[in-house]
């Protein structure tokens, strides 16, 4: 089981989370298809953190990019493949014909009540509370040292 935890709001994040998630699995691959989990937190998170609004709205538009590209490599399948270049040992771009994640988590700044959560800390804890509890839980039946984990923090 590989996870992978990004922000889109620009940035790393954002720029690394297909080509790593489709990295880690090539790697893998001797040893099994994993499933790939991705948790993203989305532009809307870091609405009430102060940003000028020149700022804001770049990365409202990373975020928008980010989620376009996520679905088109979504849709990647043997009948319908997708170039994507995401191998920077490779001189060409790949054909992929495999969905980047088998499951996609995307955090917003409305929680489950539909409250607003204005405390970016409190998002970040929630994720960090959740992957504990994807990562070491028994009902998934993966032993901690058949994990991948790779994490980028953004702004």
């Amino acid at each position: 089981m590989i996870h992978v935890y990004a922000s889109l709001a620009g940035g790393t994040g954002s720029g690394a989370f297909l080509p790593i998630a489709l990295l880690l699995s090539d790697l893998m691959r001797d040893h099994s298809r994993p499933l790939v989990v991705g948790t993203f937190v989305l532009p809307a998170v870091f609405r009430r953190a102060g940003l000028p609004n020149q700022q804001l709205d770049k990365i409202m538009a990373n975020g928008y990019a980010a989620l376009m590209e996520l679905e088109h490599m979504q849709a990647a399948s043997d009948s319908e493949p997708v170039e994507f270049q995401y191998d920077p040992r490779a001189k060409e771009k790949q054909i992929v014909k495999r969905r980047a994640f088998d499951q996609v988590y995307l955090i917003d700044d409305i929680g489950a009540g539909r409250e607003v959560i204005t405390d970016t800390r409190r998002v970040y804890q929630a994720i960090a509370d959740s992957a504990y509890s994807q990562i070491f839980s028994l009902h998934f039946g993966q032993s901690p040292d058949r994990l991948i984990l790779w994490a980028c923090t953004d702004p």
